[in-house]
């Protein structure tokens, strides 16, 4: 069957952003159009699992970074805090038109958490 679900607004995040909080992250969709490299600091273990809901082990919240740049060096890190695991490429490269493109300049993140002070943020797309 067909999962039906409600969008907020997405978050549009200043260039010079440093630290994404929960708050962001739970509204499902970061945007940013980046003047060069962004190095952004996640949000606590804590509190992704409170602003998130994450209510016990192995449950999940997706969310997804659009990168709007289109120049080459403006990409996107999301970088760990405390109690977070990352796995698999944190970098939301800026997006490429061209038809033999390598970066569509988005990415789509899963948190999962794993304990009650931990969680694990996976590159799934």
């Amino acid at each position: 069957g067909n999962l039906l679900t409600s969008q907020q607004d997405e978050v549009t995040i200043a260039n010079d952003a440093t630290a994404i909080s929960a708050a962001n992250v739970a509204t499902g969709i970061l945007k940013c159009t980046p003047d060069g490299d962004e190095t952004w600091q996640l949000d606590t273990a804590t509190n992704l699992i409170s602003g998130l809901v994450l209510t016990g082990n192995n449950f999940c919240y997706d969310f997804s970074v659009i990168n709007l740049s289109t120049g080459g060096a403006n990409n996107i890190t999301l970088t760990t805090n405390t109690g977070l695991t990352l796995v698999g490429n944190m970098n939301v490269h800026a997006q490429d038109a061209a038809d033999d493109a390598v970066s569509i300049g988005s990415g789509r993140f899963r948190v999962r958490r794993t304990s009650s002070t931990a969680v694990t943020i996976y590159r799934i797309a």
